[in-house]
């Protein structure tokens, strides 16, 4: 039941967004973010006031929109759509990033960024074949995080 309630709540706000049809494996066209940097420190020049700054590689920036989606995609594994940094983190020593970004967090304790799991939609594979990669990957995941139950604990978790 709460599967069905999770699942009607994302269809609801897909449609409100304006989504024509309900995704699936076939449909899922992921969109990523290309505004997302690391803030370095360290600058080029000591009289400037601007920080360094990176991109972060898009396929870590999935958009919220494309991970909503994607939890519809992947409704048999009821993901529920959380926020943390890119790589886990929002800041570390003297690093911080620009904003959050979209992970699945998954019934088993798992985590996932969000935007590497869409990303093999965005390679034009058949879709059985994106089936059976998700599948095995998180087939391994499952398995990590049963033997390492902590392994998580350390991803900066946003609502």
């Amino acid at each position: 039941m709460k599967r069905f309630l999770a699942v009607l709540l994302i269809t609801l706000c897909l449609a409100f967004i304006g989504y024509a049809q309900t995704p699936d494996y076939t449909n899922f066209k992921p969109v990523f973010q290309e505004d997302i940097f690391v803030l370095n420190p360290y600058v080029p020049d000591p009289n400037s006031q601007i920080q360094k700054k990176t991109q972060v590689n898009p396929v870590y920036a999935l958009s919220e929109t494309s991970a909503l989606e994607l939890a519809v995609v992947l409704k048999d594994y009821s993901p529920v759509v959380i926020h943390s940094g890119p790589f886990g983190w929002l800041s570390r020593g003297q690093f911080s990033v620009t904003r959050s970004v979209p992970w699945l967090l998954f019934p088993d304790g798992s985590l996932v960024n969000a935007g590497l799991v869409a990303s093999y939609f965005s390679h034009g594979y058949p879709a059985n074949f994106i089936i059976q990669s998700i599948k095995q990957d998180f087939k391994e995941m499952t398995e990590y995080t049963a033997a390492n139950p902590t392994a998580y604990d350390n991803i900066a978790r946003l609502p």
